[in-house]
């Protein structure tokens, strides 16, 4: 999961495409839920924009936010290092916030997951090769909100 705060886990995806948000899924745990913790996803659909915000703008308020606590520093940087980014990385395109939502990911909320397959996959194709296309569209019985709070980052801007 992408995050895993205290007292919930939070798959996020993020999105170009115009009109409904669909994203890609990949594997059968992704949106599987780690036992009794619950499980959001977090959808976001940008676009780019020449005056919005880049992946170097929204490092800088997380450090921000995390200044003095070295331990969650060294682990914030770990994981961008992970993804390819590093400080003054060059050529980042700036992007708007088109759309966020926030969902719970519970009971029949559309997901391939082990538990939700009967049986093993066909010999021959290996579950961390599953990947499938998500549209949101459908799932507003399981939205919690449109406009999530997340410190220090404004929707829109």
């Amino acid at each position: 999961k992408d995050f895993q705060l205290d007292d919930r886990d939070v798959e996020v995806k993020t999105t170009t495409r115009e009109g409904a948000a669909r994203h890609m899924v990949h594997g059968l745990d992704q949106l599987a839920s780690n036992g009794s913790r619950p499980l959001e996803l977090f959808s976001c659909r940008i676009r780019q924009s020449p005056g919005g915000r880049t992946v170097s703008d929204l490092v800088s308020e997380v450090e921000s936010d995390i200044a003095g606590d070295q331990v969650r520093i060294d682990g914030f940087n770990d994981g961008l290092a992970g993804y390819g980014f590093w400080p003054g990385k060059p050529g980042l395109e700036s992007f708007e916030v088109e759309d966020e939502r926030l969902y719970r990911v519970e009971g029949d909320f559309p997901r391939l997951t082990r538990a939700s397959l009967k049986g093993d996959l066909p010999r021959g194709i290996p579950d961390n090769t599953v990947h499938y296309e998500l549209n949101l569209d459908g799932c507003g019985e399981w939205l919690v909100t449109d406009s999530p709070p997340h410190p220090g980052v404004e929707s829109g801007s």
